[in-house]
């Protein structure tokens, strides 16, 4: 998927919002439509002309060259993210690894407990 790339997580300077994203698989016996729906905190970071959408809490990230299609194509990245993670398998074991917690049948995410800037200072020579 073009537009897709993983993101260092030491980029802090952003704009933080949330995606309710809905996401379904479907079950072969019968047809019956599961969903899971998500809360995501997003960043969405300047660099150059290009707008950065990133989560944390997924380690995603994907750009754009406005910010609507940073995140129109975030939306598609966390999509297609779950989409392959369930067809692979590995959905529980990718979000458990991440620090996703099992709560009844949902999943919750890592609690983003605090984001700003922070300024460093070291010598160059």
């Amino acid at each position: 998927m073009q537009g897709i790339f993983l993101l260092h997580r030491a980029m802090w300077k952003y704009l933080l919002f949330c995606f309710v994203l809905p996401f379904g698989t479907w079950y072969p016996s019968g047809m019956e439509r599961l969903s899971l729906r998500l809360s995501l905190p997003v960043m969405v970071l300047r660099e150059g002309d290009a707008f950065v959408a990133h989560t944390p809490v997924l380690d995603l990230s994907t750009t754009g060259s406005t910010l609507e299609e940073a995140q129109k194509n975030f939306v598609d990245a966390v999509n297609f993210f779950l989409e392959e993670a369930t067809a692979m398998g590995t959905l529980d074991d990718v979000l458990s690894d991440m620090g996703w917690k099992r709560k009844d049948r949902d999943w919750v995410p890592p609690v983003v407990v605090a984001h700003g800037v922070q300024t460093f200072q070291f010598p160059l020579a």
